[in-house]
């Protein structure tokens, strides 16, 4: 039976080898999950950051857009006043197309 015996210590010895690797392989996964994990939160923080900058500069483009418009329409109205040699209130000479100039927007 010696023979057995020397071959089952072998096998044994073999798998607690193999065992020892695989919890060792276990723990480095499990180290590496961890800062992943941790790798993953900082992500999602810093993608709500970067959310909250987005809708912000989207709220601001609006503003600036309505600024852009009234500034159009401020030069529109500067240019036709540009135009007009003497403004519509002090034109004698016309009262009613002055009056027809006032009543359109």
């Amino acid at each position: 039976g010696g023979v057995v015996e020397g071959q089952l210590r072998e096998a044994l010895q073999e798998a607690r080898r193999l065992l020892e690797e695989l919890q060792s392989q276990y723990a480095g996964e499990v180290e590496r999950n961890s800062s992943l994990s941790q790798e993953n939160r900082q992500l999602k923080n810093e993608l709500v950051v970067t959310r909250g900058k987005v809708s912000a500069l989207e709220t601001s483009l609006v503003n600036t857009e309505g600024d852009v418009a009234v500034l159009r329409s401020t030069i529109e109205t500067l240019k036709e006043a540009q135009g007009k040699p003497t403004p519509p209130e002090r034109n004698t000479s016309s009262p009613k197309k002055a009056t027809a100039k006032r009543q359109t927007p």
